[in-house]
């Protein structure tokens, strides 16, 4: 798995989430006090921190987990044709998960 995929997944979704939410870049960039070209870039995939994305999630109401989670279910199981892969591709997810968070909030 590519860190340039999870992130370019993290981009879409938080894009996704916003549009749902009828907030434009320039209003939720102010919200969290980003630039709006530096929102643009994080929904692009670009390279941006766990605390930009915690900042963004918590102005959208949503789980940060849950985005982090669904980026790499989607990033993971793009090819995933059976149950018990899926199965051993969740736990290892969720190990993931917990690695990534680690490392990011050690920072």
């Amino acid at each position: 798995m590519k860190k340039q995929e999870i992130l370019q997944e993290i981009g879409l979704l938080i894009r996704t989430e916003r549009i749902k939410a009828k907030i434009n870049t320039k209003t939720l960039a102010t919200k969290v006090n980003i630039s709006t070209p530096t929102l643009r870039s994080i929904e692009q995939g670009k390279n941006f921190s766990l605390k930009s994305m915690l900042k963004i999630s918590e102005a959208l109401g949503i789980n940060p987990t849950l985005i982090l989670f669904q980026a790499l279910i989607n990033v993971d199981f793009k090819n995933v044709k059976d149950i018990n892969t899926m199965t051993q591709m969740i736990n290892i997810l969720s190990l993931r998960m917990i690695d990534i968070m680690e490392k990011e909030l050690s920072d």
